[in-house]
């Protein structure tokens, strides 16, 4: 009986480690997906204009005949746009120069806080 409690346990902790990386995974998918898109622009937009154009290029990117499609996420789409717009004209113009550095920055920027 306690054997199986502790399975059940371990299954509930380690379902929800999957969870939290898979947050973080799309987080990071989003910021990619982000820096690419900013990359280009001469402007900025809103944060729902980014969330949009996040959804539809996420839309894009999946075959619609695959069977693990993951579905969008307007909340985390959302907090990595804000940490986007968040950031400065100077970080803006640097990141849209170095893609890396671009992920970098939004990611710190759409961290929640504690």
């Amino acid at each position: 009986m306690k054997f199986a409690k502790l399975l059940i346990a371990a299954a509930v902790l380690g379902a929800s480690g999957y969870a939290v990386a898979d947050d973080e995974d799309q987080t990071s998918t989003y910021a990619s997906q982000l820096c690419t898109l900013v990359a280009s622009e001469k402007s900025n937009d809103s944060v729902d204009n980014y969330v949009q154009k996040l959804e539809t290029l996420t839309a894009r990117s999946q075959p619609p005949h695959a069977m693990n499609n993951v579905p969008f996420d307007k909340e985390q789409a959302g907090e990595v746009a804000q940490g986007w717009v968040s950031l400065s004209d100077e970080d803006k113009k640097l990141a849209r120069s170095n893609n890396q550095q671009c992920q970098q920055m939004i990611m710190e920027q759409a961290q929640p806080s504690d």
